[in-house]
């Protein structure tokens, strides 16, 4: 459906010496990594490391070229790269500092050719020529070999992180041209717990964080507990009506017991547990006439494959975690994309990235330029000093550019990329639920099965239509947005799952640990 490009890698050893890394790029892009062969066809790009025969010149394809594995690192300790703020360059990498590099001798830069990475000391580490035929990107670092079982992602934050964002670049300028629209920088800072029962919860003034956020430009998502349904305050209520643009709502778990969907070890358990917190907000959204986004926050960050199996089955629309399979943090082996794209389809559900709300400006960055949304989580005795936190976490995101500050539904439903391929739109869903404005010219549309962890979808549909099977299309009436829904195989009704046993403990708990919220800025 979407025609992949043919990548050759000069000297034709590289391409076994460094298969792991072409495989995982080669399931991350529309890219087929195959061996340098002057006398073959000719490619669309080409990969040069060390002495490639001259084949990053002779190819007149976009070629990258890699010192040899045989030439000596720099001297001394590693080096704080610059990424320089050209037109050349993705704007989300503008100004972005990567630290520690490992890079070989500075490059000699020639005439033409523009600077697009430097040390502190204004020793090129990037460059590209704009030769006659196509561009020539040279870069000051060791191709790195990808570990066994290490995702794609791991080189990002770490001394190989310049050589896997060249190749990024390299592979999005020669893989996926203009026709391609991706999501743009998204974020949000998330607050686990609060409910909207008082004007504050803990540290929080809900009036207090709309002002601020409308000075210094964010958005907060308050992660609610479905438990705390009921004893909504009227007016905090219609604030969170009124300024939508600033605040929003999203789910919690459903009791908040500790680890509660980390428990679950069988699907009908934990689609009971997940059924019972939709229906718990389907009445406050019913009584109050405020939305919450259909994106669960676990507590204490971790749930098992049979919730996030639930959550697939279920009309949620992703879940936001620390990691991809969020009932571990090392890697599953097998599964190179992980964390990669703007989520990872776990068990049939989309999880979405979050970090800590003190993450680094240069790791949002870098974030940011794989198409991941920004979800900064903390929680209300992270502001018990005062909301700056908040306008230093908000600074840090801003600097990438232009973001669309949002909430989390708004987040997992712009979690696509779309291909436009003579009148066809071809849609690539990050999201259980992701809702697309056809581009210009499109007259049908269809959906691609996610790459990794796709099986357990069994098609999608458009709106509340019928199931279509993936690579089928269907024919679009005018450009005006469209909502794409996944079906799993295990998916079920709402109303076809009974609640759980009743038990007073969840109530007693977290009658408990509100109090205990409420009372900290009493204690200092």
């Amino acid at each position: 459906m979407i025609a992949r490009v043919r990548v050759a890698i000069a000297p034709a050893g590289a391409l076994v010496e460094h298969d792991r890394l072409w495989s995982a790029l080669s399931a991350a892009f529309p890219a087929d990594f195959v061996a340098w062969d002057p006398q073959g066809a000719r490619p669309d790009g080409v990969i040069g490391i060390g002495d490639d025969g001259g084949a990053a010149v002779i190819a007149q394809v976009p070629a990258l070229a890699f010192p040899g594995p045989h030439e000596p690192l720099r001297g001394g300790p590693r080096t704080d790269v610059l990424l320089t703020a050209t037109p050349l360059l993705d704007a989300r990498l503008h100004d972005v500092a990567l630290e520690d590099q490992d890079l070989a001798a500075p490059l000699v830069v020639g005439a033409g050719e523009v600077v697009l990475g430097a040390t502190a000391a204004g020793e090129a580490c990037w460059t590209r020529h704009p030769h006659e035929h196509a561009p020539i990107d040279r870069i000051a670092a060791p191709l790195f070999a990808l570990a066994p079982d290490a995702p794609l992602r791991t080189p990002l934050h770490g001394p190989r992180s310049l050589v896997l964002i060249a190749l990024v670049a390299f592979l999005r300028a020669v893989a996926e041209p203009a026709g391609v629209q991706g999501p743009p920088v998204r974020a949000t800072i998330l607050f686990d717990d609060p409910n909207l029962r008082r004007p504050t919860y803990g540290h929080i003034d809900f009036a207090a964080l709309v002002r601020h956020a409308d000075a210094h430009n964010y958005h907060a998502a308050m992660a609610m507990i479905p438990l705390d349904r009921h004893g909504a305050h009227g007016p905090t209520v219609r604030l969170f009506r009124q300024r939508a643009d600033r605040v929003s709502l999203a789910f919690h778990g459903n009791n908040h017991e500790k680890r509660e969907l980390l428990q679950p070890r069988a699907l009908p358990e934990a689609l009971a547990l997940c059924a019972q917190a939709l229906r718990r907000v389907q009445a406050f959204e019913a009584a109050e006439q405020l939305p919450v986004s259909r994106v669960m926050t676990a507590p204490h960050g971790m749930v098992s494959p049979a919730t996030a199996s639930a959550l697939g089955a279920l009309p949620y629309d992703g879940l936001c975690a620390i990691h991809p399979f969020p009932w571990r943090e090392e890697p599953i082996a097998g599964r190179p994309l992980a964390g990669w794209d703007p989520a990872t389809f776990t068990e049939g559900c989309a999880v979405l990235p979050r970090v800590p709300l003190d993450w680094g400006p240069n790791g949002l960055a870098l974030r940011a330029y794989l198409d991941q949304a920004i979800v900064l989580y903390g929680h209300h005795d992270d502001v018990a000093s005062g909301l700056e936190p908040l306008a230093v976490a908000a600074q840090r995101v801003n600097r990438i550019g232009a973001v669309q500050w949002t909430s989390l539904g708004a987040i997992a439903q712009s979690s696509h990329r779309v291909h436009a391929l003579a009148g066809l739109a071809v849609v690539r869903p990050f999201a259980n639920r992701v809702v697309v404005t056809p581009p210009a010219g499109a007259q049908a549309l269809t959906v691609m099965r996610p790459a990794e962890g796709g099986d357990v979808f069994t098609g999608w549909s458009l709106g509340s239509g019928t199931t279509v099977p993936f690579g089928d299309a269907l024919p679009l009436v005018d450009d005006a947005p469209v909502t794409l829904r996944l079906h799993s195989r295990f998916e079920t009704p709402v109303g076809a799952v009974t609640d759980p046993p009743l038990r007073p403990w969840p109530a007693v708990r977290r009658i408990g640990t509100e109090l205990r919220d409420r009372l900290a800025p009493l204690r200092g």
